[in-house]
């Protein structure tokens, strides 16, 4: 786990491209922050994705599936994830599941919550606490709030902070690679809304 000296949260900019990416060729797309999706469609699911392929979870033999839980109030863009990619991770076949309450996150290894879920995303952190699950979200106090990774725009590019805390209590790791490429947005918005 790496710690960052002058606090626990690391800024990551980060694009994605729409493609099936070995973990090569994600890190060139990871290192280059000039690939995105070229029809607009699916953006998310490869952050997602991509976020994915460079975390580490605690060893499992009964562990069959990645499962990639995503929840979301009716705001989520069509075509902003797609789940019908035949996709593996680790060696580990993908399979989507969308969910409505935050009793249904058990089983979930990874855990998208769109800035207008509800209940609002720190409930649903409050049930994810300290399991090994990486939590992602659009919400602008995603990361103060406990969560693993916020995520936000810039034009067509998506960036992410990574809370090293969270990550931390939640026994992932994430490639040290990813986490080198730090930065700090020029500005943020801290009311709660979607960045």
């Amino acid at each position: 786990m790496l710690r960052d000296g002058g606090g626990m949260t690391r800024r990551v900019t980060v694009p994605f491209a729409k493609a099936s990416l070995t973990a090569a060729a994600a890190f060139c797309a990871l290192a280059s922050g000039t690939v995105h999706a070229a029809d607009g469609g699916g953006d998310l699911s490869d952050l997602i994705l991509n976020l994915s392929r460079y975390t580490s979870w605690p060893v499992s033999p009964a562990r069959k599936q990645l499962t990639v839980c995503y929840a979301h109030g009716g705001a989520l863009a069509p075509g902003a994830l797609v789940t019908d990619q035949n996709v593996s991770i680790r060696g580990l076949p993908v399979q989507w599941r969308q969910i409505t309450t935050p009793a249904q996150i058990p089983g979930c290894m990874v855990l998208w919550l769109n800035a207008d879920v509800r209940p609002a995303p720190r409930d649903w952190l409050a049930v994810a606490a300290d399991q090994p699950i990486l939590t992602l979200s659009n919400f602008a106090d995603f990361t103060a709030d406990g969560g693993v990774v916020g995520a936000y725009r810039v034009g067509a590019d998506w960036r992410f902070e990574i809370n090293l805390e969270a990550l931390q209590r939640t026994h992932l790791n994430i490639a040290a690679a990813a986490l080198r490429l730090s930065q700090k947005p020029k500005a943020a918005p801290g009311t709660g809304e979607s960045r």
